[in-house]
């Protein structure tokens, strides 16, 4: 198994890619430390992955506050005496012009989506540089790379994490540390059932069928294959391959340059 023995920490574990990522570690030998602020759903990808005869435990925080990072860091160390990943996959989105925002949803949006992201790769580099080995692996998006109407804030905090990564693999690198990004595409997450939430029966099927088109595999991803994207990249596997952004997207981005 790829990572026997190694300690893991998922962030935004609670459910949709974070949990399937968690999961899918744990599946191959990681010892895991399930990060997210949202207790009921750390428990229960905790209890999914013990009764599957793996090893996990919950932190609970607020990954825009550093402090917090910084402890759930030293509780990895605590328990693992190590810490070989960081997979820092917290997000939420926010579909409005950028005009109609008010102040505090831009903060909020910022300071979950990469803010947070920031704190996690400040505290991981500080354990991971001590030992002159891990691998940072951060959760982007497609919206990083090209633009959507109605999620400018979005938009941004995912390309600056890619931006953040190829930086970070160049200030890593001599201490042994690999960092990249993973961009999926439209995957069946919670997120994505939020998002219509407000739709009747009808609103969602054209909603679907939208985002199944918008693909030259013509279909929507799961968390799962994202997951095997991001151990690959967290794997020695990858072992050389760093400041990268894995595009997972079916060809979203290779069929929207040329689909009416």
């Amino acid at each position: 198994m790829r990572f026997s023995g190694k300690g893991v920490i998922v962030t935004g574990a609670a459910s949709g890619i974070g949990r399937a990522c968690a999961r899918a570690f744990a599946a191959e030998g990681a010892r895991v430390l399930v990060g997210d602020v949202d207790r009921r759903g750390g428990e229960e990808t905790v209890r999914l992955i013990t009764a599957d005869g793996g090893s996990a435990e919950l932190f609970t925080l607020d990954i825009a506050r550093g402090e917090q990072v910084g402890a759930l860091v030293e509780r990895a160390l605590e328990r693992f005496g190590r810490l070989d990943v960081m997979h820092s996959n917290v997000g939420i989105d926010h579909y409005q012009p950028l005009h109609e925002m008010s102040d505090a949803d831009v903060e909020r949006v910022v300071a979950t989506n990469l803010v947070g992201m920031i704190f996690c790769a400040k505290y991981a580099l500080r354990a991971m540089r001590a030992r002159g080995e891990g691998a940072i692996v951060f959760t982007s998006s497609v919206q990083g790379l090209i633009g959507i109407a109605d999620c400018a804030v979005y938009a941004a905090t995912k390309a600056g994490i890619i931006g953040m990564a190829r930086t970070l693999s160049i200030e890593a690198g001599q201490a042994g540390v690999r960092v990249n990004a993973v961009c999926p595409g439209t995957i069946d997450t919670p997120m994505l059932a939020a998002g219509m939430a407000g739709l009747d029966a009808a609103g969602r099927d054209a909603f679907l069928e939208r985002a199944r088109g918008a693909n030259p595999l013509h279909r929507i991803g799961t968390p799962e294959e994202i997951a095997q994207a991001v151990l690959f990249l967290a794997s020695d596997d990858a072992s050389y391959i760093s400041g990268t952004a894995l595009v997972a997207d079916a060809g979203f981005i290779a069929w929207k340059q040329f689909a009416p």
